[in-house]
């Protein structure tokens, strides 16, 4: 990155650059997968019920997360719910149980963030959670460490300094208003935007990549972690006082955080009543 770390990209997001050296793309950007049994609303139905949210509205939440929109750090990576939290770990992709037995050989080459977590600031003073990864890669001195297994590096990490930051982390991640995300365009200058933080106990795919709940019926309603039962895109758009059609569906936050984090300037187009990014 333009600050001499190494990050992790959305392939949808690392496309936005050009680059004329990159590894090799996959054939699709984003892949979402949606539970069929969910009684979802679509355009053209019968009004919409209590017990259904409307599938236009979460196809462009999920896709908003497609484009980079994503927190690396988690409590999952080690061990299922701990309470505390790291960025990716090289070498673990995801979480234990789902991709690696604990008893495999680890080859440990540190921590590594997602692009999202660039602009995040803890609120109380400033600090940037960036430099906290870079505590966090002190480990072992930084240097690269072949384990003989999983349970050995936990073994090892819960020993060392950098326990307490990666316990503080989670602390923070559980306190409403303690995450900020620093939008930077060239119209948000330094502008902060409060990140999802109250949810107690941490909830992975809930906690910090999604703006705060309190913005559910603000122009920003669409990266809130839950969706509204009951409500239709455009009512959730007339709920944050927005006029127009869904291309106010993505609120002005939003727009500064995707371009902060690079993606070119969005461009809504609406065509027979539907609606293309």
């Amino acid at each position: 990155d333009d600050d001499g770390k190494i990050r992790l990209y959305a392939q949808s997001l690392a496309k936005q650059f050009q680059l004329e050296v990159h590894p090799e793309y996959s054939p699709i950007d984003i892949l979402a997968d949606f539970n069929s049994d969910f009684p979802f609303w679509f355009e053209g139905d019968s009004p919409i019920q209590p017990n259904q949210i409307g599938f236009e509205e979460l196809v462009l939440h999920e896709l908003t997360h497609g484009l980079g929109f994503l927190s690396s750090w988690s409590n999952d990576y080690l061990e299922e719910d701990s309470s505390f939290l790291t960025p990716n770990i090289d070498g673990i992709f995801y979480n234990v149980g789902d991709n690696v037995e604990s008893k495999s050989v680890l080859v440990f080459r540190g921590f590594l963030e997602n692009a999202f977590d660039k602009y995040m600031i803890l609120t109380s003073d400033r600090t940037r959670t960036t430099e906290l990864t870079s505590e966090l890669n002190k480990f072992l001195d930084g240097q690269d460490k072949i384990f003989l297994s999983v349970n050995e590096f936990i073994a090892k990490f819960k020993a060392s300094p950098q326990l307490n930051i990666a316990k503080q982390m989670y602390k923070t991640c559980t306190e409403a208003n303690s995450i900020e995300f620093l939008a930077n365009t060239s119209n948000s200058k330094n502008n902060a935007v409060i990140l999802e933080t109250s949810i107690s106990p941490f909830r992975v795919g809930a906690s910090i990549s999604h703006v705060d709940e309190n913005l559910f019926n603000s122009s920003d309603f669409l990266m809130t972690f839950e969706q509204v039962l009951g409500r239709t895109l455009e009512d959730s758009i007339a709920a944050g006082g927005s006029e127009g059609g869904k291309e106010k569906a993505i609120g002005p936050k939003i727009l500064a955080i995707l371009e902060t984090l690079g993606c070119v300037p969005l461009k809504i187009i609406i065509t027979n009543q539907k609606l293309y990014y």
